[in-house]
């Protein structure tokens, strides 16, 4: 009895078929078109994309993990002028002096530091409340 030709070590057509439609699937859902669906943002406006576009709901999740990820910068930021703050009893001159993130990873845009009060923030819009 002869085998088949998955049993010698072959891929059969409905196995190679199978792993590229699941492929495909995964390539469509990573670049934002696996959902025409439109999402409100905070404010209820749609979000939308530099073109103008509206958002699919994948790239509303990479925008709003890009927002949390500048949150985040910001509050560590913050924590490391206090810790400089006590250790040499004023704020640090430049954000050059601190380890930190110093740019917004949604814009790209240095953060913005006073070094009169200490504060750092960040002026990409919808970040300002960071």
């Amino acid at each position: 009895m002869r085998p088949r030709r998955s049993e010698a070590g072959w891929v059969t057509l409905i196995e190679l078929m199978v792993v590229t439609a699941i492929i495909l699937i995964v390539i469509y859902l990573m670049y934002g078109q696996g959902s025409s669906r439109r999402v409100a943002g905070p404010a209820g406006d749609d979000l939308t994309n530099p073109s103008g576009a509206a958002q699919t709901t994948p790239g509303v999740a990479l925008e709003r993990a890009r927002g949390v990820e500048c949150q985040q910068n910001l509050q560590g930021l913050r924590q490391e002028i206090s810790a400089y703050r006590i250790d040499s009893e004023q704020p640090p001159a430049s954000l050059d002096e601190l380890r930190g993130a110093k740019t917004c990873p949604v814009s790209g845009n240095p953060y913005v530091y006073d070094p009169a009060t200490g504060t750092v923030r960040c002026t990409t819009p919808g970040h300002e409340n960071f």
